[in-house]
């Protein structure tokens, strides 16, 4: 399961932190996925999931109309998400991202610019 990145490799699961990503083909692999990795979380390792911060996103295609529920909990489904520090979008654009750092540079710099223009004591 998974989906497939090049030839014979699968990209199932990213886990950084205490954030995790499952990636799937399908809706119906999507939930398949997670049970399974629910059940491993909480049977394996005692660890239980906050479902209400939990959410889902298909790139690429219409999600249609079905919903993601866990552990009977339905999960939100996002447009845009946050991924290891940048900024992954629904429509496989990244304009988003790109006016994200480009906002956060403007800030920097003008957090910084008092510097610039001071005149020298010397």
């Amino acid at each position: 399961m998974g989906i497939h990145i090049c030839p014979s490799v699968y990209l199932a699961v990213c886990a950084f932190a205490d954030d995790i990503t499952v990636f799937a083909a399908s809706s119906v692999k999507l939930r398949i996925m997670l049970d399974e990795l629910m059940t491993v979380l909480e049977n394996t390792l005692g660890l239980l999931a906050a479902y209400d911060k939990c959410s889902w996103m298909v790139c690429g295609d219409d999600p249609g109309k079905f919903d993601i529920v866990c552990r009977g909990t339905r999960l939100k489904n996002e447009q845009c998400t946050k991924l290891l520090g940048s900024w992954i979008s629904a429509d496989g654009t990244i304009d988003f991202d790109v006016s994200v750092r480009i906002g956060k540079a403007w800030q920097a710099f003008y957090s910084l610019k008092h510097l610039l223009l001071r005149k020298s004591a010397h």
